[in-house]
């Protein structure tokens, strides 16, 4: 079958064309249906037969053939989606939907085939005044008139009420058909409808609850920084960001100071196998740090820029470092930033001032100037000297930053080669070769593609990658869908109220990591020994405890033992965290995002990067407290409100979305 993309609409587009007459004779048409049915509007006229309504939905299937791609199309289909909305609004959704199924959809399939059929239901799922969802259903014993698929209504109660927003799915003797069962009573919901399979019915509920469900504060949530969204602008997008998936009212702070509200359909994991979830911090793969390499003769150009100032300057170890940095088997990230930072500093204060006219002599002493035989009267005469010089020199630079910030990039210039690039493989010397590595440019695209060879959860690097923290990462399951997320909702607290958690983990851990020092192969008292117990936690997680034992240096641990590292895990896996991680395994546009919660007064200059990608929605914060309150704002990107057009229509089809 087909895949599908897009919404109904769109789709539309290549398979309806009235070829007899142009969009707004259709317009004109289509609406009388409309009229000969909401005329209906008394117990007695809601009796009487359609006919004028049919003669007019005959004469637009008379006006329609099958044509790839017209504007005029869209409009005919959208006009019969609309007949339909108003007869729901007048008549009530059973007429309407009687009115779909049993007049409209048999013309418009007998003159534009079972395709146009199809998307016509999907539209008309989507009717904002439809408090339904519809499913298909084949010809069958319940259905025995069925000739063809039908669509069939099945009516969302409203809110309140005491109606059940979690089900089990079941059957019983009484029917062949899976039903709804209410998981708190067990009870058979006789309101809602059966299905034939099992996955439909699950389709359905997922459905079902997306639309339905009360408890909207769930939320894809970025915090980034100004210099981030700069960056993100210039490479082409946020390579695999890590976004927190929380509460509207849990705090989320650090990682920036700018807040990205994400949209639900973006990252939800049944729209792309790309977006990826996880039950806590994960510890995904960080993006690699890009840096630029130096110009060949950077080294001397340096030299030059100090000469005049030199005995006041202590750029220590700079000529070297930007002579290696020229080479790409030498070319670190952190040597590069110790090469901006340079010029951020002390040095950096003087060598603008001297060149904006300030006068040498007045320069502060260098740091570290400490002549022979000095007195300690002298050296507090110096001291005081040399901070009188500072303060000067402070004034001097007062309300120069931004012509400051501006002379450190064009220093930067003057000794980098303009491409941003990262280390994107490394090679480790040989007896014939010395140690290589590769050189990538630093694009979304490049990243993304580095970045996904480590996909999944503990891939960071660094010191503390086997504390409790880590091993909580390794335990992290994999969420599917945004309802698997809302049904382990109950998971997500305060940082506040998991101190006592990681108190309480701390001490199981301990317990554990003390009952396995009899069974160490190595000496217990070396300062590896913990990570090397943490590191077993994390490697059993992969391969079994018997492998993780043999690989980091146990033997003969006892059954008991191993059954209360197990039960460590699983408290592990099952503790409450901050937020859930939402990892896209591709380059994510800004534009999937809907909104932006940032600093008062800084919204001039983040909005000017923002409405590029059409976010124009931004909300401002002073406190902590306000930055979690101005949540509330984007009610629309908080989940259940309901699946994209992509999503729903593929549900209805029984496929699932293979675009990505």
């Amino acid at each position: 079958m087909e895949q599908r993309g897009g919404s109904g609409v769109n789709r539309l587009l290549g398979i309806i064309e009235p070829a007899m007459t142009v969009g707004s004779a259709i317009a004109a048409e289509v609406p009388a249906l409309t009229r000969g049915l909401i005329a209906f509007n008394n117990p007695e006229d809601e009796l009487r037969p359609f006919s004028g309504a049919v003669e007019k939905a005959d004469e637009v299937r008379e006006m329609l053939t099958y044509n790839p791609r017209s504007m005029e199309g869209q409009a005919g289909m959208q006009s019969l989606i609309n007949s339909v909305s108003q007869i729901a609004d007048t008549v009530g959704l059973d007429t309407a939907f009687q009115v779909l199924n049993e007049e409209i959809i048999p013309r418009v399939q007998s003159t534009l085939g079972e395709d146009a059929a199809r998307e016509l239901g999907s539209m008309a799922m989507m009717i904002p005044a439809v408090k339904r969802v519809t499913k298909v259903v084949q010809p069958s014993a319940d259905i025995p008139e069925a000739t063809e698929n039908v669509f069939i209504a099945a009516e969302a109660p409203e809110l309140g009420g005491g109606k059940a927003l979690d089900y089990e799915i079941g059957k019983d003797a009484s029917s062949p058909k899976y039903q709804f069962y209410d998981k708190d009573t067990g009870f058979l919901d006789t309101e809602m409808p059966s299905f034939r399979t099992e996955k439909e019915a699950e389709d359905f509920l997922n459905l079902y609850q997306t639309q339905v469900n009360p408890d909207k504060n769930l939320m894809f949530l970025q915090n980034t920084s100004q210099e981030a969204l700069e960056s993100f602008d210039e490479i082409g997008g946020m390579p695999m960001p890590s976004l927190a998936v929380t509460k509207e009212d849990i705090p989320f702070e650090g990682f920036g100071e700018i807040t990205l509200v994400g949209k639900p359909e973006s990252f939800d994991p049944r729209a792309s196998r790309t977006n990826e979830m996880f039950s806590a911090d994960a510890y995904t793969v960080r993006a690699p740090r890009p840096m630029q390499l130096a110009k060949k003769n950077a080294d001397d150009i340096f030299e030059e820029k100090i000469s005049n100032i030199k005995e006041y300057v202590e750029p220590v170890g700079m000529s070297y470092d930007l002579r290696q940095q020229s080479f790409k088997s030498e070319a670190y990230p952190s040597r590069y930033n110790e090469i901006a930072e340079y010029f951020q500093g002390r040095d950096g204060k003087k060598l603008f001032a001297a060149e904006k006219g300030y006068k040498k002599e007045d320069l502060p002493d260098r740091r570290f100037a400490n002549p022979k035989n000095e007195t300690q009267e002298e050296r507090s005469l110096r001291f005081e000297e040399t901070t009188k010089k500072e303060n000067k020199l402070a004034q001097f630079l007062e309300g120069k930053e931004t012509e400051f910030k501006e002379w450190q990039t064009k220093q930067l210039n003057d000794l980098l080669e303009p491409e941003k690039v990262f280390v994107s493989k490394q090679m480790s010397a040989t007896d014939t070769k010395p140690y290589r590595q590769k050189i990538s440019p630093y694009t979304a695209e490049e990243v993304t593609k580095f970045m996904r060879k480590n996909s999944g959860p503990n891939q960071e690097a660094g010191f503390g990658q086997s504390g409790i923290g880590a091993q909580r990462a390794a335990t992290s399951e994999s969420i599917k869908s945004l309802k698997q997320a809302r049904e382990r909702k109950d998971q997500l607290q305060t940082k506040d109220a998991l101190e006592d958690l990681k108190e309480t983990q701390f001490e199981a851990f301990d317990a554990i990591q003390e009952d396995l020092k009899k069974y160490y192969e190595l000496d217990t008292g070396n300062l590896n020994y913990l990570d090397e117990v943490g590191d077993l936690i994390k490697i059993s997680e992969r391969k079994g405890l018997d492998a993780a034992f043999r690989e980091v240096g146990f033997e003969d641990v006892p059954d008991s033992l191993k059954d209360a590292i197990n039960e460590y895990k699983d408290s592990l896996r099952s503790a409450p965290t901050q937020y859930f991680e939402s990892k896209p395994k591709r380059v994510v546009d800004l534009s999937e995002f809907g909104g932006a919660i940032v600093p008062k007064g800084s919204e001039p200059q983040i909005r000017k990067i923002l409405e590029k990608y059409g976010i124009t929605r931004l909300k401002t914060y002073e406190t902590d407290v306000e930055r979690t309150a101005a949540r509330k704002a984007f009610q629309d990107l908080m989940f259940s409100i309901g699946l994209p057009a992509t999503v729903a229509g593929s549900i209805i089809y029984g496929e699932e979305d293979q675009s990505v």
